[in-house]
Parts: structure tokens; sequence; C-alpha cells
């Protein structure tokens, strides 16, 4: 479209979902055209724009279980031994953005850490089980919400306290 999305000079953070179903090249195309969009919106502002929060959602984790499934992740967090363990919340974020370069998503990686400065990976599943069979189940989908809201620029944060 050739409308200026002027509501991105607004926000005090972003969603971005990656579908890891979909193709690299496709993630990557979408990401760099919001990229774009940000930046002929934001012009001066970039600086600030770039301290926005942005979560980085890996929709349908329950594909992926094995790899960025919750339980997988803390089981992995607490077999982890080392001089300097991270928080939860890094490991969660480092398996995450490990997995999303492991399957070649690197480019759409690489797009949002060179404009964003604070992000952080999240597993997410909408229905928590396959297509057909289990229960409605939803997991990690508040996570991605009350990170983006604990920021300081967030005023939805006095809101919900």
């Amino acid at each position: 479209s050739s409308t200026q999305q002027q509501q991105f000079r607004y926000c005090e953070g972003f969603l971005v979902v990656v579908d890891p179903t979909a193709s690299p090249s496709y993630v990557s195309d979408t990401i760099a055209n919001f990229i774009n969009s940000l930046d002929e919106v934001k012009g001066k502002h970039t600086a600030k724009a770039a301290a926005v929060p942005v979560a980085v959602i890996i929709t349908k984790s329950d594909l992926y279980k094995k790899e960025i499934g919750l339980p997988r992740i803390k089981a992995s967090y607490k077999a982890a031994v080392s001089g300097i363990q991270p928080t939860f919340e890094q490991h969660q974020n480092d398996i995450c953005r490990a997995f999303l370069l492991e399957r070649g998503y690197g480019n759409a990686v690489n797009l949002i850490e060179a404009e964003f400065s604070n992000i952080r990976y999240f597993p997410v599943s909408a229905m928590g089980h396959d297509a057909e069979d289990g229960q409605y189940e939803p997991w990690g989908v508040m996570e991605p919400i009350f990170w983006l809201m604990s920021s300081d620029s967030c005023p939805l944060r006095n809101i919900v306290q």
C-alpha cells in the first residue's frame, strides 16, 4: 500500500510472528517489508524505535516440542551445568534463536537484530496439540505479552498492575 503506516510511530513494542512451517525466504521478505515500512515512518526517531521491545514468537511450536517445547527447555535448563548459569528466560531465548538459525531463518534473525536492540524469542502454541487430536491446551501465549508489558515505556503496564 502507498499509505504510510503512521501507527508505527506510536508503538511501544512489536510482536513478530515467525511460522516455522513457512519458507525462510518468505519469512525474511515479510520481515524486510515490515522494517522498510517502519524505517519510512520513523525517520529521525531511529534510535528511539530501535530500543522498542520486540517479542519474536515462534508459532506452531507444538509441532517442534522436542526442540522448543517448554518441558524440553526446562529439562535442558536444569541439566545445564556451567560456571555462570543464565536465567531461564535467557536460556529459552537462546534455544529459540538457535532453533530458527538451524532451520534456515538466519536472514530473518539478522534483519530483526540489525534493526532492534531489545529482542526476546518465545515458543508459542495456540492450540497446544496437533490439528487432529488432543484438548485445547495453549502454552507460551501470554509470556510474550507479559514481557512486552514489563517495559517501562508500556502504558498498559500501569493499567494492568
